[in-house]
């Protein structure tokens, strides 16, 4: 008897360390947006908190303006420097770890495995 003929084919896929530094940077992706997305007050003097809007859309207006000053531009920044502090986390990962090859074989059959009607 003879051995069935084998067909082979090779996988890739991300290391363990690709994907936890994928996982690591994608949190930090998130903390980037939430960086970006949060209102922004200040506290005055006489105790509720004035509304700058958000680092994505700052209040528009002169008033707004000279109450709240750069920290609109400081949050965009900061939202910015984490945002790429997570792609080079992502970055990184895949370049430290890269991706685990593997061959997968299977033997060849003449017959449809039963259950899997040809149509």
């Amino acid at each position: 008897m003879s051995t069935p003929p084998v067909e082979t084919r090779v996988v890739a896929s991300p290391a363990l360390g690709t994907r936890l530094s994928i996982c690591a940077g994608l949190i930090i992706l998130a903390v980037a947006a939430y960086l970006l997305f949060v209102p922004i007050g200040i506290p005055t003097k006489e105790g509720p908190t004035f509304k700058c809007g958000t680092a994505w859309a700052p209040e528009t207006g002169d008033f707004a303006r000279s109450v709240c000053g750069g920290l609109n531009d400081k949050a965009r920044l900061q939202a910015g420097v984490v945002g790429f502090a997570g792609l080079v986390v992502i970055a990184g990962g895949l370049w430290a770890f890269g991706t685990v090859r593997r061959v997968q074989s299977r033997a060849i059959s003449d017959t449809a495995p039963a259950g899997h009607d040809d149509l």
